[in-house]
């Protein structure tokens, strides 16, 4: 019997220990994105030509009646930033293209034709060195004319 109560004893003084050895991280500080080290200045979307905001990354569709802003989520922790836009085009062949200022910047491009009316293409955004990464996804609804 005494085993046993010293076996328990040992087992409780363990878990004590490693609870109060535990640390908190909620005082954990971040560190605010800076996406400019991305170099995203510009995406082509078919025909059209949308500048971006430097530090939201967000097109500037404020003149194009075919675009809306259709979600938008942020990492904190990992700076990583997600935008989908849903786009009501005329064109059967969809295209896209990232203008950026700097030629070390990675854009991975994945697309997909869910049926006949609708596809998406979706880019990451990243560069080698720097945390901050932005994923854009377009969903495209073709209409005909």
């Amino acid at each position: 019997m005494n085993k046993l109560k010293f076996s328990k004893f040992v087992l409780l003084f363990i878990c004590a220990i490693s609870i109060f050895s535990c640390k908190d991280d909620d005082d954990v500080e971040f560190t605010d994105p800076n996406y400019n080290v991305l170099g995203i200045s510009e995406i082509r979307i078919n025909d059209a030509l949308y500048n971006i905001n430097d530090s939201t990354l967000l097109l500037d569709i404020s003149s194009s009646d075919n675009i809306t802003l259709s979600g938008c989520g942020y990492t904190k922790s990992t700076l990583h930033e997600t935008l989908s836009y849903s786009i009501i085009t005329t064109f059967k062949s969809i295209s896209t293209e990232i203008i950026s200022c700097y030629p070390d910047v990675s854009i991975v491009t994945s697309s997909g034709k869910d049926d006949d009316r609708h596809s998406h293409i979706t880019i990451i955004v990243s560069r080698e060195g720097y945390d901050e990464q932005v994923t854009y996804t377009f969903n495209f609804i073709t209409v005909s004319q």
